[in-house]
C-alpha cells in the first residue's frame, strides 16, 4: 500500500507501482533538464571560437538538444498523463515532503525480499538434505543405486503421468520413491499379480555413411572418414518398459538406463515370490478338481447300491465322468 496519506484518501486502493511510475517521472524530468543543457554546454567549451566553423557546430549542438528534449518529452507525457488517470500524481515539491517515507518503504520491502530469499535457499537446502539421505537409505536397503525412472501412468498410485520417480527393490517389496514430494509407495512382493518387462532396450544409431573412393589410397581415406563421422554421429538410447499389477491396481514406468534383461534380474525376488503364488493357486486347483472328482463317483456307487443305477448304467456314468475330468 501506498505510504502517502493524500494518495490514500484519493484512492483507496494504491501499490507500489504507483510508486515506481511517480519515481521515475521525476528521474526523467530531472535527465529531461539536466542532460541536453550540459550537452549544449560540452559543445560551447570545445567551439573554436577563432575558426569559421563554430556557427555551423553551435547551430549543430542546438538542434541536437531540441531533439533530445522532444525524444525525452515523449514518455513523459505518457507516465503524467496514467498517473492523472489513476488520481496518483503529486507536485514535485508535494512529493519531496513524502520522500523519506518513500525511501523508507522500499528499504523495508528489500529486506523482506531478502529475508524471503534466504529462508527460500535454507528451505532449498535443507529439503536437498532430507532428499540425499532418502536416497542413501534406499541404497541400503536396495543394496545398490536406486533406478530413475518416469511414471507412464496406471491406477490406484497418486503421481502424476510423466514425473521421474525413483526404483528400487527391496527384500520384500517394490519402492516407488517420489523425490520431490518426499513420499513413497511400498508394493509388497505378496500382492504382486503380474510384472511385464518390455521394450527395445539399447539400440544405437548414426548416419551410416559408407566410405570408397577410387584407387586402394582413396578408398582408404574415404572409409576412414565415414568410420569418424559414423563415430561422431552415434547416438544411444536405451527404452524399457515394466508393467506392475498388484491388488486391483496398475503402474507403468519407462526406464531409459537399464536393459531388459537387467531389470528381469533386479526383480527376480518379485518374480520369484510371483511364481510361488501361482504354484500354490495351480496346486490348489488340482486339489480340488480330485475332491470333486472323488465325491461324484461316490455318489454314482451310492445310487448302484441303492438299486438307482444297474451296474450297466454305473459303469457306463463312471467312463463318461473320468473322460470328462480328461
Amino acid at each position: 500500500m501506498f505510504m502517502n496519506k493524500q494518495l490514500i484518501d484519493k484512492t483507496k486502493q494504491q501499490s507500489w507501482v504507483d510508486e515506481g511510475w511517480l519515481a521515475l517521472y521525476y528521474f526523467l524530468l530531472l535527465i529531461f533538464y539536466l542532460t541536453p543543457i550540459r550537452i549544449f554546454f560540452d559543445v560551447i567549451k570545445k567551439v573554436n571560437w577563432y575558426s569559421d566553423e563554430w556557427i555551423p557546430e553551435l547551430v549543430g549542438a542546438f538542434l541536437a538538444v531540441i531533439i533530445l528534449f522532444y525524444l525525452i518529452n515523449i514518455p513523459l507525457k505518457k507516465i503524467k498523463r496514467r498517473l492523472i488517470e489513476k488520481g496518483s500524481f503529486l507536485p514535485f515539491k508535494q512529493y519531496l515532503t513524502h520522500l523519506p517515507e518513500i525511501v523508507s518503504f522500499y528499504q523495508n520491502w528489500l529486506l523482506s525480499n531478502t529475508a524471503k530469499k534466504k529462508r527460500q535457499k535454507k528451505s532449498f537446502k535443507a529439503k536437498k538434505k532430507r532428499q540425499k539421505k532418502l536416497l542413501a537409505d534406499e541404497r541400503l536397503l536396495f543394496k545398490r543405486e536406486p533406478l530413475p525412472c518416469l511414471f507412464q501412468g496406471g491406477t490406484g498410485i497418486d503421481f502424476t503421468d510423466g514425473m521421474e520417480i525413483i526404483f528400487s527393490c527391496r527384500t520384500d517389496c517394490i519402492c516407488l520413491l517420489n523425490l520431490i514430494d518426499e513420499t513413497s509407495i511400498l508394493i509388497p512382493y505378496t500382492q504382486l499379480t503380474n510384472l511385464e518387462i518390455d521394450g527395445p532396450g539399447k539400440k544405437t544409431s548414426n548416419l551410416g555413411i559408407i566410405g570408397g573412393g577410387f584407387g586402394a589410397e582413396s578408398a582408404a581415406k574415404g572409409v576412414l572418414v565415414a568410420s569418424v563421422i559414423n563415430l561422431l554421429t552415434t547416438v544411444s538410447t536405451t527404452n524399457t518398459f515394466l508393467r506392475i499389477g498388484f491388488s486391483d491396481s496398475e503402474v507403468l514406468l519407462h526406464f531409459k538406463n537399464v536393459e531388459p534383461s537387467d531389470l528381469r534380474i533386479i526383480l527376480s525376488p518379485a518374480y520369484t515370490e510371483l511364481n510361488k503364488k501361482k504354484t500354490t493357486i495351480t496346486n490348489g486347483s488340482e486339489t480340488n478338481s480330485v475332491f470333486s472328482l472323488s465325491g461324484e463317483l461316490k455318489n454314482l456307487d451310492d445310487l448302484r447300491k441303492d438299486n438307482i443305477l444297474s451296474a450297466e448304467e454305473f459303469a457306463v456314468a463312471k467312463q463318461k465322468l473320468l473322460t470328462r475330468e480328461r
